[in-house]
């Protein structure tokens, strides 16, 4: 809070998930095809006022990967619903060095752990060699690759998440007509472009609601999928998703390597726990820190998720994994 309004600020003592997850595909001699790497935080330190096209700091770890190990790198969005980089939110106009350095943080990280992984070899029995018998030395040894993937599954389903309740009849129409108005007063007036995007994206969330509330409610599709590749296996659900999410996921996962990912199959709704619930909930008529915290920045997406949402969620999720077992 600042001045009596929500802003999106720093809390330096809070936890966050500081792993990086790490898939090394190799050929049948080691050498790299491809390597995926998991991180969970917002790509934003090309900030607003930086009017470009970027890949922002999951491009220049990508180079790193690339150019060093070689093969393709692939960035994995995780669970970073409620996590930014370090040096926050891009502010300069020419964002290129903070996202730079962002990203060779990054991308050192997962290089370091990719070239640990061996695919193709694996280490002996330590021994002397000829004429230094003291001394044991460590030969590498050839796996056998005729058989490499051991087990190879994947699964999805849908869950039908609910709202909060919806507001009375005569309330939606208000808000239905009330947009409609607005947006028609910014065309006719000359408002200015955002202005107009605004009223327009308000105009067509009112409608949807107004058509919510005479249907007599409505559901939000989660979309969850899972995919498993010997003991990897990588959950995604077409939400921003916060960390804790992530790791709570990956704490209850019978297999030893799982990446959980939001953002996958698209993003639909921003999913908080049940404690990260504003005091009072969420207010079809608030003012918040960021646009994605507010149902009307979604096209598909009527009101606030009912708080048992995220639970719900976690609970799927670790049953879709369950069944890959």
């Amino acid at each position: 809070m600042r001045d009596g309004h929500d802003v999106l600020g720093e809390v330096p003592e809070h936890p966050i998930d500081s792993s990086v997850g790490v898939i090394r595909v190799d050929d049948l001699d080691g050498h790299p095809i491809a390597t995926l790497f998991r991180y969970s935080a917002h790509p934003v330190t090309v900030g607003s006022r930086s009017a470009v096209a970027s890949t922002d700091y999951p491009g220049p770890a990508r180079d790193v990967i690339e150019q060093s190990l070689g093969g393709l790198a692939l960035f994995l969005q995780g669970c970073g619903g409620n996590v930014n980089p370090r040096v926050g939110i891009g502010y300069e106009i020419d964002c290129r060095d903070t996202k730079n350095r962002v990203g060779l943080e990054l991308g050192g990280e997962a290089l370091r752990v990719a070239a640990r992984i061996r695919t193709n070899t694996k280490a002996g029995e330590r021994r002397p060699l000829g004429n230094v018998p003291n001394i044991l030395f460590t030969p590498w040894e050839r796996i056998d690759t005729t058989d490499t993937c051991t087990h190879l599954a994947a699964a999805e389903t849908t869950v039908a998440l609910d709202y909060v309740a919806l507001p009375e009849l005569a309330r939606a129409q208000e808000l239905a007509a009330a947009w409609r108005a607005t947006l028609e007063q910014r065309l006719t007036e000359g408002a200015q472009e955002w202005e107009i995007r605004v009223a327009v994206k308000m105009e067509r969330w009112a409608r949807r609601l107004l058509a919510a509330v005479e249907a007599g409610g409505a559901t939000f599709d989660l979309r969850l999928h899972a995919i498993r590749v010997n003991d990897i296996v990588i959950a995604g659900m077409n939400v921003e998703t916060f960390f804790e999410t992530g790791l709570a996921i990956r704490e209850r996962s019978p297999l030893p390597d799982t990446l959980v990912l939001g953002y996958t199959n698209g993003s639909t709704a921003y999913l908080p726990r049940a404690e990260d619930h504003p005091a009072g909930g969420w207010q079809l008529d608030g003012s918040y820190a960021l646009p994605d915290q507010l149902p009307q920045f979604y096209p598909h997406q009527i009101t606030a998720l009912h708080p048992d949402s995220e639970q719900r969620a976690l609970e799927a999720t670790v049953a879709l994994i369950d069944r890959l077992v």
